[in-house]
């Protein structure tokens, strides 16, 4: 069976989309997430964006954090420290993956 050359004009396209998009997804790491840190408790972590939405964490062993630029651990971290997190989206919850946090001046 033959196909016109019109039917490649649009398939060969639509691969190379796809196959970006694809790539895409296998790149993706997570979210970043900036603000104030309102709360922590129990692996939970509470963030004040600043676009003042708060924001939950599920933080477990595996999130990497750190504050004031050197490893701490997530019992160092305070409310109102400034943060950024990092975090994927699994079984609808936030897991943060990375916390960086810096303490108010």
């Amino acid at each position: 069976m033959k196909y016109p050359k019109q039917i490649g004009l649009v398939f060969v396209p639509l691969l190379v989309v796809a196959s970006a998009i694809l790539a895409q997804a296998e790149q993706y790491k997570g979210d970043k997430y900036h603000g104030r840190i309102e709360s922590t408790m129990e692996n939970k972590l509470v963030l004040l964006t600043d676009e003042d939405q708060l924001v939950e964490f599920a933080v477990g062993e595996g999130t990497m954090i750190m504050k004031n630029a050197q490893p701490s651990s997530f019992d160092k971290l305070e409310s109102g420290d400034v943060a950024v997190v990092k975090a994927t989206r699994h079984d609808g919850q936030l897991r943060a993956l990375r916390i960086s946090a810096v303490a108010p001046e």
